[in-house]
Parts: structure tokens; sequence; C-alpha cells
């Protein structure tokens, strides 16, 4: 093998070690999710019918529950209830419901067994006439601990009497549960009390209200000294949890949390705005993926606010979906809660065998400690209140709300999903632009395939400008290669010089040798469109369950021509790293690649020159390989590995690349025709070039050239200062 040939094989090789290494780190700071070994014994959901009602529960009643001389009051004929309905709108029977999900209060912990969202579905519906009830299961039971105890979500877990140094577990009471019903919405109370020694010292009252077209579960925690002394009670209150998985390739819950700190004055008060509220400075706190939460075990990852910052508030979410707990203040003048302790980001399975799979519900949560900050006087009540969210994590719903809520800035859940690789305002405009067509043509799909025109129709410009200069540099370097070869042969020994006076050869034949790097300008300008489309079709709901046509069902997930009832879930070995997990077949990665390829073979039948040039021989006599030839292979290997890469990529990604492959390839033949026309005229003709008058301008990219060169023929730190720093002009 010839010494151009051992390069190249060298290059793919390094080109591999690259990829799989970078893939392989990635599985080192993101481990994938163990496989469940056998099925965990769930107990039986609460199901809701059509009416609202319960139909079963894995709630039941025990004893009671005592911790030394602390005892829990149980109530043993507690039921759930049911606040809020989860049916879909109805036209043909003419039903609207104005609730947006139903939430299901069960009397252990006090929690929320479920909440089941009215306007958003858990599966793609097979028929659209008539699509079965389906709504989105935002949380739910999870059971994978040793004791095979059902974890709810937003249950007390336990209370902290400081002053008796005494903690009562009130995870597994059974709290009195009592529903009442107005015009606006729904309550449910529970209450449940502590005793020690049989006399009653604390009750702990709880409320969850849903009102018509709200998003929020409003929710309050009455503390109730019934002792004849002063006390201090710190409330440990769970999360959600029970979040499904909506990414096929990866995990894609996380807890985040928003941080808050107050603007002030010289003299370090609190400054305010006109309507009396303290004015915040609101930043992110660095999110945690469920991963990072399993490697910290037991003790979960503590979020730290920082000197000067209080949590605004927390959420738990997938990259669709999200419950935000926000905790109120006791005053009107800020909006941060003084009661709000600690934030726990807790992993909570106890037994890794009955970890469940990626795609199931899960068992990520957060904790919050919460307390009067000042201790409760005897026979006084203490009310602590929170706001929950649950909902999508869309941009235009959380615009709509009130001010009051707009201030708490729910947007900022969103930014641990999006890209990095591209920016946000191309984000945003990609949206724009797709929801404004899809307005127009009613189908997502073929918005995207319009929107391919629109972005080649921008770029076309640059690519034709990119085309032409190719074309002048080609024509300019074979009329000059007699030259420059003369050149090299003059100044073998003196690299500096042959630099320069290849340069001024250039100027004098205005031939540009950054012209090469036009061609690959319009590729390198699509990538951020093709990452921020991706950022839409993965992150945004409203692009969720969006159909096309034929097999494809939903854009923002592969196409899936064949997946089966039971999911492959297979992992090849080193391509898996690429692929991800296969679960079914995909035909689109397939076509996007065979596209890819044909465009390749076609840019390729374009650039082939009418006359082969005459192969070059080495000293021995060999022929030397063509390194167009080379790197033509070197982009084959590419198009196999952007199919690998690309199978499990949402449906209308695939297709945007699809479109704008073939219309690429469109673009490239009217081009070539151009320039065909342009060349017969002899616009490319060198010596007309030449004849212009005058040498061309050095380029940005030869005096950046030259003066790294200059550096490095620099013989000293000085010389590399004065070379290094640039004239300043007179």
């Amino acid at each position: 093998m010839d010494s151009q040939g051992k390069r190249t094989v060298i290059a793919i090789a390094l080109c591999f070690a690259v990829l799989f290494g970078w893939m392989k780190l990635q599985e080192i700071l993101n481990p994938p999710i163990l496989q469940v070994t056998s099925e965990p014994d769930v107990p039986t959901e609460s199901t809701v019918s059509d009416a609202g009602a319960p139909t079963s529960s894995p709630v039941s009643s025990s004893a009671s529950l005592s911790a030394g001389a602390f005892t829990v009051t149980n109530a043993d004929a507690a039921k759930p209830v049911v606040l809020g309905d989860a049916r879909q709108n109805d036209k043909r029977s003419g039903y609207t419901n104005p609730y947006e999900f139903a939430v299901t209060i069960a009397p252990r912990g006090g929690a929320i067994e479920q909440i089941r969202l009215s306007r958003y579905r858990n599966h793609v519906p097979k028929d659209k006439r008539n699509p079965d009830p389906d709504p989105y299961d935002l949380v739910q039971p999870f059971t994978a601990t040793a004791d095979g105890e059902p974890l709810l979500s937003f249950a007390s877990v336990k209370a902290l009497l400081v002053d008796e140094n005494q903690t009562v577990d009130l995870s597994r009471a059974d709290w009195l549960v009592e529903k009442q019903a107005d015009e606006k919405g729904e309550t449910a109370s529970l209450r449940t009390t502590i005793s020690k020694e049989g006399k009653p010292i604390l009750a702990i009252r709880k409320t969850y209200r849903v009102e018509k077209g709200s998003p929020h579960i409003a929710s309050t925690i009455a503390l109730e000294n019934l002792s004849a002394v002063p006390r201090r009670v710190v409330l440990t209150e769970r999360g959600p949890i029970g979040f499904k998985n909506e990414d096929p390739q990866r995990d894609s819950r996380r807890v985040v949390t928003t941080l808050a700190s107050f603007d002030k004055d010289a003299k370090g008060a609190a400054k305010v705005d006109a309507k009396g509220q303290s004015i915040l400075t609101v930043t992110d706190a660095p999110p945690h993926m469920r991963a990072d939460i399993e490697k910290a075990g037991a003790e979960g990852v503590e979020i730290k606010p920082g000197e000067g910052n209080r949590v605004l508030w927390t959420a738990l979410g997938n990259k669709y979906f999200g419950c935000i707990v926000t905790w109120l203040p006791t005053g009107s003048t800020s909006p941060v809660a003084e009661y709000l302790a600690k934030v726990v980001a807790r992993f909570c399975v106890d037994d890794p065998t009955l970890t469940s799979d990626v795609n199931r519900v899960n068992d990520v949560t957060f904790e919050q400690a919460v307390g009067p900050v000042t201790p409760i006087a005897a026979g006084a009540t203490v009310e602590m209140r929170r706001e929950i969210y649950c909902g999508p994590k869309s941009d235009s719903v959380f615009s709509s709300m009130p001010p009051d809520i707009q201030r708490r800035q729910y947007q900022r859940v969103s930014n641990a999903d999006r890209a990095g690789c591209t920016f946000q305002v191309i984000t945003t405009l990609m949206l724009w632009l797709l929801t404004n067509l899809q307005k127009l043509v009613h189908n997502y799909g073929i918005a995207i395939i319009i929107m391919v025109f629109i972005v080649r129709l921008i770029l076309h410009p640059v690519t034709k400008s990119g085309q032409i200069s190719m074309m002048k540099m080609q024509k300019g370097m074979a009329a000059l290669k007699p030259k420059l070869d003369a050149l090299q042969e003059q100044y073998k020994n003196d690299k500096q010089k042959l630099n320069e006076e290849t340069m001024k050869l250039y100027r004098e034949q205005h031939i540009n040798p950054a012209s090469s790097m036009f061609g690959c300008l319009p590729m390198f300008l699509q990538m951020p469109i093709w990452v921020a489309l991706w950022t839409s079709l993965n992150t945004n709901v409203d692009l969720r369950h969006q159909p096309f046509f034929w097999w494809i069902h939903d854009l923002s997930i592969p196409d899936g021509m064949f997946t089966p009832a039971t999911p492959w879930n297979l992992h090849i070995p080193l391509i898996g790293a690429l692929t991800g997990t296969i679960n079914g077949f995909n035909l689109l990665p397939f076509i996007m690649t065979a596209t890819m390829y044909a465009q390749q073979k076609f840019m390729q039948k374009l650039t082939k020159p009418a006359v082969p040039p005459p192969k070059k021989l080495d000293a021995e006599g060999r022929p030397i390989p063509d390194p167009m030839e080379q790197q033509q292979k070197m982009m084959g290997f590419m198009m196999l590995f952007f199919g690998l890469m690309f199978y499990n990529m949402p449906a209308g990604l695939n297709i945007y690349i699809l479109c704008s492959n073939l219309m690429g390839m469109y673009e490239q033949y009217r081009i070539k025709t151009h320039l065909k026309v342009r060349e017969e005229r002899g616009d490319f003709d060198p010596a007309k070039l030449a004849a212009k008058g005058g040498p061309r301008k050095q380029s940005w990219f030869e005096k950046m050239q030259k003066r790294v060169e200059d550096i490095r023929q620099a013989q000293s730190p000085d010389d590399i200062r004065r070379v290094g720093k640039p004239k300043k002009s007179r």
C-alpha cells in the first residue's frame, strides 16, 4: 500500500476511534438503565371511569402506627376521592370538559395517587373517529421497593418534632378524607393527628383543590399545636413520582430547580417595584438527571441554592410534561416561601434488581422539608401553601398565565431539554415557521417539506456563490500548476519564501485559496437548522402525536414502520452506540441514507472533469492515488454513519433531511447548468481574470495564514510578541 493509502486508512481508523470513544464516554457519564429481570409485583392502580369515580385502589387501612410513645391516628374507613375530570372533549355528544385533569387523592400519607391529563393521550389513537379513552398518566403509583409498599406522589413522609428530637412516620398512615364541591371546583380535605402517650399534641390538615380551567392544584398544609407548650415542627413532603420516559433513545427525566435572589439597594434593603413586590433575579440551578440521582444512592442529591439565593420552585418532568411545585410565601411582598428549608432529589429504589425499564413509569422524585420559621404557639395554627402545576412544558401555555404566575418563569423548566449546538433564536424561528405553515396546510409533515424549500431558497445565493468560487479556483489552479511547480522547485529549502511567493501569485491571478471552503458553507449553515428542528420535534409538546401519511403516525418519534407488540430492545455492540436501542424496524433512515448516497454520487458526476487527469507516479514508478478519490471513499463511510445516527431520530427530522437531499440534487443540477454556460462564455478564464487590472488584495484567510507562519518562524519571545501584535492603522 502506498503512503497516501496508508494515510487514508489511518485517518478513517482515527475517525472510528474518536467516534466510538465519544460514545463510550457518554455511556460512562450517562450509564444505561438496568433492565427488569422479573416483573415487580405492582398493585392494581386505581382507574377513573368516564364519570370520574374510582373503580379500585391499592390503598388499604392498617392498624394505628406508633413510634415509641408517639402514635399517628389512622382512619380505617378512609377511601380515595377523585377531583376534576379526565374525560376528553366530545364534539359528537357536545360534552366539554372544564377541567385540565383528574386527581385521585389517596388516604395513605395524605398523598396524590394519580394525575391524568384530559387534553393529552398516552398513545396515538388507532381510530381517529372513535378514539378510545386514553388520558395521559402524568403521575401514578410506583412499586419497586423490597417491602412492596407503593410510593405515592406528594405524600407526607415524616414529621420531625424538633423539641423531642423525634421523627414520626406519616407515609403509612391512612388519613381521613372528605370531598367538597362548588361552582368553581372541587376540594379534598385530609387530616390526621400525632399523639404522645395517648394525648394529641399536633393536628395536621391538608387540602387539595382543583378548579375549572386551571392547570394548578392548590394545596395547603395546616399544623395545629394541640399541646400546652410552643412546638417546632419540620414536615417532609414527597414530590411527584411515576413519571414516564418519553424519549426512545435516552432517559429524559430530570429534577429542575429555579433559584431567586433579591435585588438590594445600597442600604441592604430589598428593592420593590411599583406594586410593592420584591424585585428578583431568577437563575437556574444545575438540573439533575435520573442517572446522576441514582449514583448518589440513598442520600440523594441536595439542592443547595448558595449564598443569597432561595428556591423559587422545584420540578420533575420528562421532555414533554412536568410537575412544578411552588411554595407560596406568607407575606404579599415576596414570591419566595421562607419556610422551605431543604430540597433533595431522590432515587426511590432500594433493590437494584427491581429497577424498571427505561420506557416504564419510574422512580425519580424529590423531597421538600418545610416548617414554620418560629415555634408554633400553644393552641395556634400555622398554614403553609403551595401550588402544583401539572401539564405540558409549553411556552405558549406559560405565557398565557396571569402576570403573578408568569413572574415565576415556568418556561425555565425546558432550558435543560434544549440542544446547546444551535441558537435559541433559530429554534424559536423554526417553531414559529412550522406552526404557521401547519395552520396553512393542516399537516406538520407537509409543513416540514415546505420549510425545506424555504430554507433551500434562502441559502441558494450562498450555495451558488460557493460553487462559482470553487469553479474559479479549479480553473485558476489548473492554469497555474506549471508556475506553482516551478516555485516549489526554486524555494524548496525556504518554506517562508515559498508561501510568500505562492500567495503573491494567487493574488496576481485573482485566486482565493479559501474558496474551497465555501462549497461546504451551505452544509455548515444547515447544521444549526437541523439541530433546531430536532429540538423542536424532540421537546415541543405541540408536535407530539402529529401524523404525516401512510405508516407515519407521530413525527416526534421514529417512524416505526414495524413495531412488534413486545419491543425487540436490541442493543447491537459498537453499532448500538450510534443507533441506540432498536425496538422495531424504521424505514425512513434507510431512505434518507439512500438519498444522501445518491446526492454524493450525483455531485461526483457533476464535478467529474471531461478529460481525466493523467495519473501521477512516485519515485518507484507506482501510481499515486488521487486524494479526491480517497475523500469520496471516506464520504461513503460517512453516509453509513449518518444512517446509523439517525435510525432512532424523530421521523420529522428524517423527512426534512430526505427532502433536503432531493432538492439539493435538483439545485446542484441547475447550478451546474448555469456554470457550464458561464464557462463557455469564458467567465472563468484565468487570463481574463488577471487582465482586469492589478493584483488581488490579500484576503482575511491569507493574512491570518501569513501571520501564523511568521509566528512559527520567529526565533525569540520578543519576535513572537512583535509579529503577533497587529499593526495600528494611522
